[in-house]
C-alpha cells in the first residue's frame, strides 16, 4: 500500500480538471488506480464475496461524490473510509437479519403442551359438550316476533 499511497498527487489533481471539464473517462482511471488497495483492505477485514460487494458499494459512493473526493494520498484515506462505514453496514445487516431469523425461528418452535395442559383441555371438552342448554320458547308468539295484523 505505501507504494500507492506516495503515487503522483499531480497526476490526481490533474484527473480531476479533466472530470470538471466532462472527460468520463476520469472516474475509469480512479477507479484503476485505487480498485487494488480499497479491495484488498475490504479482503482483511470480510468475506471474500462481501469484500468485493464492499468495494463496489465504495466506488458507486465515490462516483456520487467525486467532486468532494480529495486529491491524492488524502483520496485514497478517503475511499478507505468510505469503505470502513460500508463493511460496518453490511455487519450490522448480518446481524439484523440473524437477530431476525432467530426470532422467527423461536416463534416456529412452539413448546408441547405439558401432560397437566392436555388433561385439563380434555376434561374441559367434556364438561362443555355435556353442560345443558338454555331452554327455547316454545308457542305462539315465541322467539320475539310478534305480528300486528
Amino acid at each position: 500500500m505505501r507504494e500507492h499511497v506516495g503515487r503522483d498527487v499531480g497526476r490526481d489533481m490533474e484527473l480531476r480538471q479533466q472530470h470538471r471539464s466532462g472527460d468520463e473517462r476520469v472516474f475509469d482511471r480512479f477507479v484503476r488506480d485505487h480498485a487494488r488497495p480499497v479491495l484488498a483492505y475490504c479482503l482483511r477485514r470480510s468475506t471474500h464475496a462481501d469484500a468485493h460487494e464492499a468495494a463496489s458499494e465504495v466506488f458507486s459512493i465515490a462516483w456520487r461524490k467525486f467532486s468532494d473526493v480529495p486529491d491524492g494520498e488524502a483520496g485514497l484515506y478517503w475511499l478507505f473510509g468510505v469503505a470502513r462505514r460500508v463493511l460496518s453496514n453490511q455487519q450490522r445487516g448480518r446481524l439484523r437479519r440473524q437477530k431476525m431469523t432467530d426470532r422467527v425461528g423461536s416463534l416456529a418452535e412452539a413448546p408441547a403442551p405439558s401432560a397437566e395442559t392436555v388433561v385439563l383441555r380434555s376434561v374441559y371438552n367434556q364438561v362443555s359438550h355435556r353442560r345443558p342448554r338454555p331452554p327455547q320458547p316454545q308457542g305462539p308468539g315465541a322467539g320475539g316476533t310478534h305480528r300486528v295484523g
